[in-house]
């Protein structure tokens, strides 16, 4: 241990000097820059673009078929109300039928009962009696 301390760092003191690294003899080859600015793909506008005709086409399309849909739904409202008149008398003459055959019944069953009024009201009231229309869903 004896003298000062050495203040040089990463080499003992008796050692020969540090040998730095040098480029080659004639120097390192030449970068070659032309190909790194070629074109990489389509610009923001360009893209931008296409989305913009891609989303207006989609909205075109469905607005194309919103007018075909209500025209369906029209055609098939339509074809309802033309065809309820019809299928009211067929729903009235069927409950006519089924009204006569029960009258028939009630009168064979009830024929032994004395003041018996085939197909008289059993309660006295003033409301009017309608035969129930049946639903016809027209919205859909």
């Amino acid at each position: 241990m004896g003298g000062p301390p050495s203040f040089e760092t990463g080499r003992a003191r008796n050692r020969a000097p540090i040998r730095q690294e040098m480029p080659p003899p004639g120097g390192f080859p030449s970068i070659i820059t032309k190909n790194m600015n070629r074109n990489r793909g389509p610009s923001g506008v360009v893209i931008f673009s296409v989305y913009f005709l891609v989303t207006a086409y989609g909205f075109y399309l469905l607005g194309e078929g919103n007018r075909k849909r209500r025209r369906v739904k029209e055609e098939t409202r339509n074809m309802r109300i033309a065809l309820a008149p019809m299928l009211q008398f067929e729903a009235d003459v069927a409950f006519l039928k089924q009204r006569e055959e029960d009258l028939k019944k009630e009168a064979e069953v009830m024929k032994d009962v004395p003041g018996w009024e085939v197909g008289a009201p059993l309660y006295k009231t003033n409301v009017k009696w309608m035969p129930p229309l049946g639903r016809i869903k027209w919205d859909q």
